[in-house]
């Protein structure tokens, strides 16, 4: 296969979304996420997989709650950005 591996992934690891908006779009968009990353696991008391794995793993009913938060704003996220893009993304 070309250098991508497949058409549907793109050569810079991130997908469809660095086709969708480039390279001038992705650098401010990627460090606004990964500081709203590092405050919400901040606020969080812990880091996702932390909470994911180790607090769910120990029966913490605030690694429960806050899991299932990670995961159901993942999926709203990833719902609404389907529907904005018209199913590109």
């Amino acid at each position: 296969m070309p250098p991508c591996w497949d058409h549907r992934w793109s050569c810079t690891g991130y997908g469809r979304l660095s086709e969708l908006l480039g390279p001038g779009a992705l650098v401010p968009i990627l460090p606004l996420v990964g500081i709203a990353l590092s405050y919400g696991s901040r606020w969080a008391g812990g880091c996702t997989s932390g909470h994911g794995m180790s607090g769910c793993a120990a029966g913490s009913p605030d690694s429960l709650v806050m899991t299932a938060t990670f995961f159901s704003v993942a999926v709203l996220v990833t719902l609404a950005l389907h529907g904005l893009t018209g199913g590109l993304l």
